[in-house]
Formats: C-alpha cells, sequence, structure tokens
C-alpha cells in the first residue's frame, strides 16, 4: 500500500513496510522522467530508508506471524496496538514511512518505492509498488493589486489576475 500527496512542487510518498522484510531490510524511492517508466538506476532518496527504525511494528504480542492463521490475520496481523490496529504513535500511523521528493518540475510523475533485505538483496517484500502524481505548479502572483480607497474602516482594493487564473 502506498500513498501519495502532492503539493505544489514536492510529493510527499506513504508506505507500510510488508511483515515479511527483515529487521535489516530497506527502502530506496524512485521516479520516472515524466514518461510513465520508473528509472529503477537512479534512487531519489539520498540514503536508505530503514524498514523497521526502531523495531517498532515488526516485533509485538499478535503482530504478523503470531496473529490468525498462517501468516497472521491479512498477512500484517492483529496487533496489540502496533500495525493495522490501534491509533497514535504506537497504532495505525507507527507503522507509516515517509519520504518526500525534492522539488519537481510541473506534470505526471510515476514514483515506485522497492525494498531489500540487509543484505541489499532486492526483495519481493515491497514488489516495486508504484503511484502516480499531478503536480500543478504554485500560481503566478496577481497582475496588480491596488488599494483603491479607505473610508470607515473599510479597505476598498482591486485585484488584477495573474495570467495563469481562469474566469472572473
Amino acid at each position: 500500500m502506498m500513498a501519495i500527496i502532492a503539493d505544489s512542487a514536492q510529493v510527499l510518498i506513504r508506505w507500510i513496510p510488508d511483515q515479511a522484510l527483515n529487521l535489516g531490510g530497506f527502502f530506496h524511492v524512485y521516479k520516472d522522467a515524466q514518461n510513465g517508466v520508473v528509472d529503477y538506476s537512479a534512487r531519489i532518496n539520498p540514503s536508505a530508508i530503514a524498514a523497521w527504525p526502531d523495531s517498532a511494528g515488526k516485533m509485538g504480542a499478535g503482530l504478523g506471524r503470531a496473529g490468525y492463521g498462517p501468516a497472521g490475520f491479512g498477512e500484517g496481523g492483529l496487533g496489540a496496538g502496533l500495525g493495522a490496529c490501534g491509533y497514535g504513535p504506537a497504532g495505525f500511523d507507527a507503522n507509516w514511512l515517509t519520504f518526500t521528493t525534492p522539488k519537481l518540475a510541473d506534470g505526471d510523475w510515476t514514483f515506485a518505492v522497492a525494498a531489500f533485505d540487509a543484505a541489499e538483496n532486492p526483495s519481493p517484500a515491497a514488489g516495486g509498488t508504484e503511484a502516480e502524481a499531478t503536480l500543478a505548479g504554485e500560481p503566478e502572483e496577481p497582475a496588480s493589486l491596488v488599494a483603491e480607497t479607505y473610508a470607515a474602516g473599510v479597505l476598498t482594493m482591486t485585484l488584477g489576475l495573474s495570467p495563469d487564473d481562469e474566469g472572473a
């Protein structure tokens, strides 16, 4: 599972590490060249992103393999306040990993997160999950902003739309 939250020039990527990834596992984040094909030879994160930075989410009573069934309940297992159950610092959000991209140009981008085990071998735990985002950029400054009158505590102003504004 991966979530994309796009700002005007940067993208926040969030994902939950798979319980199958070992404690020394880590992730790299990749992007395309705005062509829909992710370049897995050039990561965009400056250093490895630890899958289990403080072991939280990886270990816990009833989490993962100790849950219901051979691999836990729905692979993630039922946790005691960790993983898919619970809320807050030791709950649901505890397992989300995040990465914010450097500033990017406007347009369509495709991102991927890939997992690696402690020996730096690609791991099927993340499976190269990909997601897309469109960046629309920041609006241009208004063409003009002029104070017209001030009377009885009321300031009247005229705003000239910027070239990228629609309507009005």
